[in-house]
C-alpha cells in the first residue's frame, strides 16, 4: 500500500506596518535625506503614488506614512516625499537626530520612515529599493538601515535579511532581496 504526504510551506505572516530604521549616514549633513523608497511583494516591485503623509498608494493599497521628524518642521521634506515616485522630491529627517545625539554610530538614536498599509491590507515585504539625497552638498544618504514590521504600530521586530550596513546610497539605488525567511529580533 502507497502513502502519500502533503508537505505545506509557510507563508511568512503579512503586517499591517512596517518601518524603515535608519541607523548611519553618510557626510556631515546630520540629518537623512531619502529620494525614494520601493517595496517588493508578490514578486513585484510596487509603485508609488503618496501626494501626501495620509493621501495615495503604495502598490494597489492606501497607505499613511510617518517619519521621526522632517527638516524645521518644514512641509517641504514630509515624510511621503521618499514614496512619491519622484526622485527629486526628497524626505529630510530632523536635523537633530544625527546631528546632535553625540552617537557617532547612530545605535541608539536613529531616524525612520513607517508605512501603515491600513486595516485588512496587510502584505508581506520581500525586498527593498532605496535611493539616498539625488542633490550635492553635505549627502546625508543612509549606509545602514534595516526594515522592521509591527501588528500594532507600536512594538517593532527586525526583518533580519532586511539589515544593510555600508551601502551607497547617494543619488543611486541600492536594492535588497531579502525574501520571505528573513527571521526577526526585538528592537
Amino acid at each position: 500500500r502507497r502513502r502519500s504526504a502533503l508537505y505545506l510551506t509557510s507563508r511568512p505572516t503579512p503586517y499591517r506596518y512596517y518601518r524603515l530604521k535608519i541607523t548611519s549616514i553618510s557626510g556631515t549633513a546630520g540629518y537623512v535625506k531619502i529620494a525614494d523608497v520601493q517595496f517588493e511583494w508578490d514578486g513585484t516591485w510596487q509603485t508609488n503614488a503618496m501626494t501626501d503623509d495620509s493621501s495615495g498608494t503604495i502598490g494597489a493599497y492606501s497607505a499613511t506614512i510617518a517619519a521621526s521628524g522632517n527638516y524645521s518642521g518644514s512641509s517641504s521634506y514630509k515624510a511621503y516625499r521618499a514614496f512619491d515616485s519622484s526622485t527629486s522630491n526628497t524626505w529630510v529627517g530632523a536635523k537633530s537626530k544625527f546631528e546632535t545625539s553625540g552617537d557617532k554610530d547612530h545605535k541608539t538614536d536613529f531616524s525612520w520612515l513607517s508605512v501603515d498599509f491600513g486595516v485588512g491590507n496587510e502584505v508581506t515585504i520581500t525586498g527593498m529599493q532605496l535611493k539616498g539625497y539625488a542633490g550635492s552638498g553635505n549627502d546625508g544618504s543612509p549606509d545602514d538601515y534595516i526594515l522592521q514590521y509591527s501588528s500594532d504600530g507600536s512594538n517593532w521586530y527586525d526583518i533580519a535579511a532586511s539589515q544593510v550596513t555600508g551601502a551607497d546610497t547617494k543619488n543611486t539605488y541600492h536594492t535588497n532581496n531579502f525574501g520571505t525567511d528573513g527571521g526577526s529580533t526585538p528592537d
